[in-house]
């Protein structure tokens, strides 16, 4: 049935957006440094047993745009507003993406990205972040990753 409920979902979205070649998931994937262990302790961390998703590090040119929540550069995504700059995106339980700079991974958006995927995995759609471990565990994955210098 959850499987039923992301195809729908993903088939909408393809549906919605017939020239969305442009928008969306970017990056390489990657081996940056502590970029593995950053994902697999924040995955942990979210109770998660199951393989962690693939993570797409945008980096440099494909930074074409500044994230208006952050100030910092991203990529230019679809939402559901249209045309928007985010420094990560993820429309798919198995796959995310997020912008790289430099900077520590606690830093960045790979946290919250792994959330979606990890609600994703559990039939959970919650772009609007109204669930409570948008407040307790992403910014609790924050304090692990901090404590291990990643």
């Amino acid at each position: 049935m959850r499987r039923l409920r992301w195809l729908l979902i993903l088939a909408g979205l393809g549906g919605a957006c017939a020239s969305c070649a442009t928008v969306g998931v970017r990056g390489d994937v990657q081996e940056l440094p502590g970029l593995r262990e950053a994902v697999a302790l924040v995955w942990q961390a979210y109770g998660r047993t199951d393989a962690p998703p693939r993570v797409r590090v945008a980096t440099g040119a494909e930074l074409t745009c500044t994230d208006p929540v952050s100030g910092n550069a991203g990529f230019e995504v679809l939402l559901t507003s249209g045309r928007g700059c985010r420094e990560g995106y993820t429309i798919s339980p198995w796959e995310t993406s997020v912008s790289w700079h430099g900077e520590v991974w606690s830093d960045t958006v790979l946290r919250h990205e792994l959330m979606h995927v990890a609600q994703g995995r559990r039939g959970i759609v919650d772009p609007g972040h109204l669930r409570i471990e948008w407040s307790t565990d992403v910014p609790a994955a924050r304090g692990l990753l901090q404590a291990r210098g990643l």
